[in-house]
């Protein structure tokens, strides 16, 4: 609904009267402007450690290539490795 406003940037909702974005949006127009303006009441959410982590990947067929799947194991357990505390 923005795009067909002509809104592609943030720039073009801050400018916009709170009533226009009401008048179109209603009440998620209202919410929508206030954010564009960094106005937001919603409570912060602490940082919290994270329990887990994982990496899947689906394959379009069953393979039995071994080497291809060390090679794509390898990357996996690297990118899991990276988010490790």
């Amino acid at each position: 609904m923005l795009l067909n406003m002509g809104v592609k940037y943030v720039k073009t909702i801050q400018e916009m009267p709170i009533e226009l974005m009401e008048k179109v949006m209603g009440k998620n127009g209202i919410a929508l402007w206030k954010k564009a303006q960094g106005i937001d009441n919603s409570l912060v959410q602490p940082y919290h450690e994270r329990k887990s982590i994982s990496s899947s990947l689906s394959f379009e067929r069953d393979t039995i290539n071994v080497q291809s799947l060390k090679s794509i194991l390898m990357a996996m357990t690297e990118k899991l490795a990276f988010y490790l505390p």
